[in-house]
């Protein structure tokens, strides 16, 4: 038996026609029905501006959702698709309230329109690849809720709060800005040193001290003062304004007088009269309490010696973020606040929080304030000590009498 393959005769002409027209018809008439219901079809697009907008089958067969007006949020959709991968859901995005229409000019002419208005008197944008050479140049839309991941940004409306960091940014003074692989404390040491510099010019000056100490774990009051500091040789005299209990309460200190001691007496009353003038090693038991330093160590020059050996000790280590920050305020004067943080505590370090207040017309440190590292995880700060110097007045011409227990200013009997 021989095996063929038998083949189907081919179809008269008349009927291949005849289903080539019955499907080009069918094909013609799915493609009208579907660019008629597709607002993205070319009819569409061919629109007037004033025509309103045809919604697509599928969205019009659902209830309906206006497009909602200028102030009110904008929907987000949950999903976003990413070519070629599969959709996945992402976390909703924060809507953000549309801007304001703008309004066309009064009149509502021709020439309006030819700006760039439309009928009602919203700005329309102009439509994609179609530019009108004679339309005047306009700056680009910006949606004002949406801001630059980066500043200074080609715009010209910056947010508010960026344009502040710049402006604080260009009032710091360039020697606090650390070059780049240098310690974050090393310029704060440098400015420091500008300052003893300038200590070394001044022979004397007075003020008001504010103090405040944690002794044996408790904070004392805050105490103020009245001083009078001369370097040369280094003196010292003070009188107590604050708390009322230590009103009146003075104290005298000169480097080669009095056998190295301090000549002090307690405020009026019976104790006073008791008691009388004392003399007291800077460093005794007496001296001592209510007190985390002796007097020797009062005064802006040592605070700022102190402030060069921290600085230049802790600069050894990592661990340190230094912040700085113009435009601060003590007593009403401007200040440049440099603030150091060792997050974590380690023996190398003395505080876990260190604000240092730089006045900027004295380039002179007048306020100090001192922190532990909190008692328990997500604590504040426990404040160890604080001193700011106000009313500060330099070169005053002091002499000898203003450091003498003699003089009848005073109150030692």
């Amino acid at each position: 038996m021989t095996w063929r393959t038998s083949l189907p005769r081919p179809a008269a002409p008349l009927a291949l026609l005849t289903g080539i027209l019955v499907t080009g018809f069918l094909l013609a008439t799915s493609a009208w029905a579907q660019s008629s219901a597709d607002s993205s079809s070319v009819y569409d697009r061919r629109r007037p501006l004033d025509a309103p907008l045809r919604r697509p089958q599928s969205v019009a067969q659902s209830a309906p959702q206006p497009y909602p007006a200028a102030g009110q949020a904008r929907p987000q959709p949950a999903m976003y698709p990413q070519p070629g991968r599969t959709l996945q859901p992402v976390l909703q995005q924060p809507a953000r309230p549309l801007p304001a229409p703008a309004r066309r000019p009064s009149g509502g002419d021709q020439a309006s329109m030819s700006q760039g208005f439309g009928p009602q008197g919203f700005a329309r944008q102009p439509s994609p690849g179609r530019a009108n050479p004679a339309a005047p140049s306009r700056q680009p839309y910006r949606d004002p809720n949406v801001r630059p991941t980066f500043y200074p940004a080609p715009i010209n409306n910056p947010p508010a709060d960026a344009a502040k960091a710049i402006e604080a940014a260009a009032s710091i003074p360039a020697q606090l800005i650390a070059a780049p692989g240098e310690h974050k404390l090393l310029p704060a040491v440098r400015w420091a040193k500008t300052g003893m510099a300038k200590l070394e010019t001044i022979q004397d000056y007075s003020c008001t001290l504010h103090k405040r100490e944690r002794i044996n774990g408790s904070l004392t009051e805050q105490e103020a003062m009245f001083v009078k500091v001369r370097h040369e040789p280094f003196s010292v005299y003070v009188y107590f304004l604050t708390p009322a209990k230590m009103k009146g309460q003075e104290a005298i200190f000169v480097r080669g007088k009095n056998d190295g001691n301090i000549l002090a007496h307690p405020p009026a009353g019976l104790k006073k009269r008791l008691v009388g003038t004392v003399s007291l090693k800077p460093d005794s038991m007496l001296a001592m309490s209510g007190n985390r330093y002796p007097m020797t160590e009062l005064g802006l020059k040592r605070l700022t010696e102190r402030l060069i050996e921290v600085g230049e000790h802790d600069s050894q280590f990592g661990e340190c973020d230094v912040k700085v920050r113009a435009g601060a305020k003590i007593n009403r004067r401007d200040c440049t606040c440099i603030e150091v943080v060792h997050p974590f505590p380690r023996r190398e370090f003395l505080f876990h929080l260190a604000k240092i207040y730089v006045d900027s017309e004295h380039n002179l440190p007048t306020r100090y304030e001192a922190y532990e590292w909190p008692q328990e995880a997500g604590g504040a700060p426990v404040l160890t000590e604080e001193y700011t110097y106000t009313n500060l007045k330099l070169n005053n011409g002091f002499t000898d009498k203003d450091f003498d227990p003699n003089n009848p200013e005073y109150d030692f009997k």
